[in-house]
């Protein structure tokens, strides 16, 4: 959690202050045991940083399950494979949690309809065959402004009007 205020979490029963340097070696932590990043998809003030997996999120499962990871965390980039150096060892196979990867003549082949960009599968590739790389432009969105726009644009998005459900 980012707290708006200095010295927000210094009585806290739950939570305490960390350095910028412990933040960073946690964040290194969680993604060498597999975790994926993530926080709130808007441009305003961000407060939190995930590390989830597929088993414990229920947003992280229910986007592994229904296969549309662009239905709550979009992101703007997703895995390529360089066939050259890809040897076939599919270390990388377990390391994606979405079902994005399969290998097919001894080279990864990534979906892009389920991956996520979480950059999982390129931590821990060997070879270095694996890269995170921006989508087309076709097939990106426009970041929204902050959560309300957010809130906004998924309503639209499923034919529901946001009156009804704030």
């Amino acid at each position: 959690m980012f707290a708006p205020v200095e010295h927000a979490f210094d009585d806290g029963e739950i939570d305490r202050p960390i350095t910028k340097e412990e933040a960073l070696r946690i964040l290194k932590e969680a993604s060498q045991a597999g975790l994926i990043h993530s926080t709130a998809n808007h441009r305003g003030p961000l407060f939190y940083i995930c590390n989830c997996c597929t088993c414990c999120c229920g947003i992280m499962r229910g986007v592994a399950e229904w296969g549309n990871p662009g239905a709550v965390a979009r992101s703007d980039f997703w895995a390529v494979a360089d066939a050259e150096r890809c040897t076939g060892c599919e270390i990388c196979l377990d390391r994606c949690r979405f079902g994005a990867l399969s290998i097919v003549e001894e080279v990864c082949r990534v979906d892009h309809d389920r991956c996520l960009g979480c950059g999982q599968c390129v931590s821990v590739c060997p070879a270095g065959a694996l890269s995170l790389q921006r989508r087309p432009e076709t097939d990106r969105s426009e970041v929204p402004s902050d959560e309300q726009d957010w809130r906004l644009r998924r309503a639209q998005k499923r034919g529901i009007d946001i009156s009804e459900v704030l």
